[in-house]
Formats: C-alpha cells, structure tokens, sequence
C-alpha cells in the first residue's frame, strides 16, 4: 500500500475513532434517565450500523475485484459455492417440516407452526451442524498432519 493511501485510510480511522468516541461519551453522561439513554444511544446505534453496512460493501467489492484479479480464482470461487449450495440442499433434504411442537410434545398454534417455516430453519439448524463438522474435521485433520509430518 502506498503511503499516500495509507495516510488517508489512517485520517478516516482516527475520524470514525473520533465520531464514535464521542457518541459513547454521550451516552455515558447520559445518566439514568430512560428518555436521555434513548436519546443518547440512538445516534451510536445509526452509527454503528453504518459502519456495518460500509464494511461490508468494502469487503465485498475488494473481494469481487480479487476474484477477477487472481487468474484461475473465479473458477475455484464458483466451485466452492456449488459445494456450499450442494450441502445446503443435503441439509435442506434432511430437514423435517413437521409441526413444531414444545418440550412436552404439544403442538404450537402459532401461525407457521408446520409447513415451510419449520423447515426452513430445519435446514439452517442442520447446515450449521454439517460446517461445524466439516470445520472439526479440517482442524482435527491439519493438527494430526502437523504432529506427524516432522
């Protein structure tokens, strides 16, 4: 990174700092009043999802333009989402879309109780245990490779 560039990047770090120090300090002097609180939180919140929001805008299209960068990475990018979707629809396949009952086994009367819904976060449930798996497995795997490869 040039020194330029990174001159800039550390001015707009020391401003958001800066913004975001003060918004707290807001808040702390804010006392115990629930209406000042509210008041006082409401700018950091906007703040801070702001912050979210640019960070992920950044992040994707510094990754997009990597992606078209990198020769033989668009290719190897597409790949690893067709795995994702195809464990996707794997966990998706498993899921049940039976009606959601409590821990006695009663059906809840809640709209969205049986059908589509259920199954949906089913699917995200099972999805989470299959990467979790996956991620034991590859941890696991690069430790024992570690220890007996020297």
């Amino acid at each position: 990174m040039n020194s330029k560039l990174y001159n800039i990047v550390k001015i707009v770090v020391a401003l958001i700092a800066l913004i975001g120090i003060g918004l707290f300090v807001r808040v702390a002097m804010a006392g115990d009043d629930v209406e000042a609180v509210s008041s006082a939180t409401h700018p950091l919140i906007s703040f801070s999802m702001i912050l979210v929001g640019l960070t992920v805008v950044v992040t994707v299209f510094f990754s997009v333009i990597g992606i078209f960068k990198t020769p033989g990475a668009l290719k190897q990018t597409l790949i690893s989402l067709g795995v994702l979707g195809g464990l996707f629809f794997l966990a998706y396949a498993l899921a049940s879309s039976d009606a959601v009952t409590d821990t006695y086994g009663t059906v809840l009367k809640d709209g969205g109780s049986e059908g589509i819904i259920p199954k949906r976060v089913g699917a995200m449930i099972k999805y989470t245990y299959i990467l979790g798996a996956i991620t034991l497995a590859t941890i696991v795997w690069g430790g024992l490779k570690g220890m007996f490869s020297k």
